[in-house]
């Protein structure tokens, strides 16, 4: 009690301060965070963030941004960094990545990392941060207090600040993609061309979400959505287009794919690679899975309702399915799940799911889940088991909720 009270008087001490104050604050105290992290994990962005940044300076100067060797020695001459040559899978990417030929590696990595940063707190960690210190503890707060527990042991998140990926861009791409959808369901109508450019980002990493993408495009073509259609087609044409013209011939990367080994010849964090590996199949076996889901994602997008409330099942089905059943994905890729976990909160804080006392064990579950990333943090094949957790519960708040049964929970992203 004398806790509770203690906790109170501190929440009101705190209400007279603008919310921005105690925004930056939380971003203050993950940034000591992961200063902590840097003895175990070394410096953020120290390994193929280098080379992505090097991708985007050679294609901006007109030189081979598939050629890996070409690739490491620009990264060795300009952040000395002996590094073995990073085999590059994606056309669109290099586009994306010419952002980056703008700066120098410092300034790159900082801009990655504070912008990182910035969106995590403000989706993740500030929302419920916000409702403790406002509200204080009461019998809501368990709920609140687990989220931001959940969002400040992500493991992928901390994996991907250290590498840098590429799924920077898909995970705006959903970012700015959910955030235009709540605004159109708010002003009653979908017809919105930026959604489906933001929609067009998830084309440089497409195998991560692979799913949401193919759900949109079927039902946006089912409603004759042909705004969003067209800004899907104007992204995909700004992605492919730089890279094509700046690159000295297109038959480079064909020829550079022919040199190395394909992105299905490693054991990967998925359940399609768990399974293909653990009964010795061959690996074109992975798509299997993909081509179920494909199939799912089709029919889903056949029988979609209101275009512009196709929300709920993208975060709670087809973003962590992309994931389970991809041919290939690392740990880092998980971030994506942010969407969906960050819903299954909003989802479990309605009056529907309200006292169902089972829910706080499926969360606890998810808690559990991301302090087992400790006992192998660095064989990153062996965390094929996350997504599919994440997704199993997932599932479980979408049946019991119904798409017909409870008003969608109003998300901020």
């Amino acid at each position: 009690m004398q806790f509770k009270g203690a906790f109170d008087n501190f929440s009101k001490a705190l209400h007279i301060l603008p919310l921005s104050v105690i925004f930056y604050t939380f971003i203050l105290i993950l940034l000591l965070h992961l200063q902590s992290l840097t003895l175990y994990f070394g410096i953020p962005c120290d390994g193929d963030f280098k080379q992505y940044w090097a991708t985007g300076h050679l294609l901006s100067v007109g030189q081979n941004p598939f050629d890996g060797n070409l690739v490491a020695s620009f990264t060795q001459i300009n952040t000395d960094a002996a590094l073995k040559p990073l085999p590059n899978y994606s056309f669109t990417a290099c586009t994306a990545l010419l952002i980056y030929s703008f700066f120098s590696f410092s300034a790159a990595r900082t801009l990655f990392l504070t912008s990182s940063v910035f969106l995590y707190c403000y989706r993740c960690l500030f929302p419920p941060a916000k409702r403790l210190l406002r509200e204080g503890l009461n019998q809501d707060s368990l709920l609140p207090i687990l989220r931001f527990l959940v969002f400040y042991s992500f493991y992928p998140f901390l994996l991907f600040l250290w590498d840098g990926p590429t799924t920077i861009f898909p995970f705006l791409g959903l970012f700015f993609f959910f955030w235009l959808e709540n605004r159109a369901k708010r002003q009653a109508k979908g017809n919105h061309f930026f959604q489906g450019l933001a929609l067009s980002l998830t084309i440089v990493k497409p195998h991560v979400c692979y799913l949401v993408s193919l759900y949109v495009i079927v039902s946006w073509l089912r409603h004759s959505d042909w705004r969003k259609v067209l800004g899907l087609a104007v992204g995909g044409v700004i992605l492919l287009l730089p890279t094509w013209m700046l690159l000295p011939s297109l038959s480079d990367f064909f020829s550079a794919l022919e040199k190395v080994p394909s992105p299905l010849a490693w054991r990967t964090p998925t359940f399609s690679s768990f399974v293909q590996m653990a009964l010795h199949l061959p690996i074109n076996f992975r798509w299997v899975f993909v081509g179920v889901a494909a199939c799912h994602a089709v029919w889903r997008g056949v029988s979609s309702g209101i275009p512009y409330s196709l929300g709920r099942e993208i975060r709670l089905i087809f973003v962590p399915l992309s994931l389970v059943t991809a041919p290939y994905a690392w740990t880092y890729d998980f971030v994506l799940l942010i969407f969906t976990i960050n819903f299954i909160f909003d989802q479990l804080s309605t009056e529907h799911f309200r006292g169902r006392g089972r829910y706080f064990f499926a969360v606890a579950a998810i808690l559990a889940a991301n302090l087992c990333f400790l006992i192998d943090p660095v064989q990153l094949e062996h965390h094929w088991w996350y997504p599919v957790v994440i997704f199993v519960i997932s599932v479980l708040v979408f049946v019991d909720g119904g798409s017909d049964r409870i008003q969608e929970h109003r998300d901020r992203v």
